[in-house]
């Protein structure tokens, strides 16, 4: 199963977005809900795409989406809530 959430803020002054290339989807466990994966990849406009996996094997399906989608992925670990 997976949720997806499309988050986007417009661009502020001094922002240093122009000519900027969209970066490396990133994909890992959640901290607060252990078992999730996410996967969020950032535009060179400042918006977000996130997309959580659940499930057994929720790793697999997030790495097998950000390899699909976005190509040029990296899994991480975040560092944890307070």
């Amino acid at each position: 199963m997976a949720t997806v959430a499309l988050i986007w803020r417009p661009p502020e002054p001094g922002d240093e977005m122009e000519g900027a290339l969209p970066q490396t989807a990133k994909v890992f466990e959640d901290c607060e809900h252990v078992g999730e994966w996410r996967v969020e990849w950032f535009d060179d406009d400042g918006g977000c795409e996130v997309r959580i996996f659940s499930g057994t094997n929720a790793r697999e399906q997030a790495i097998r989406y950000a390899d699909h989608q976005y190509g040029k992925f990296e899994e991480v670990i975040p560092a944890s809530y307070p």
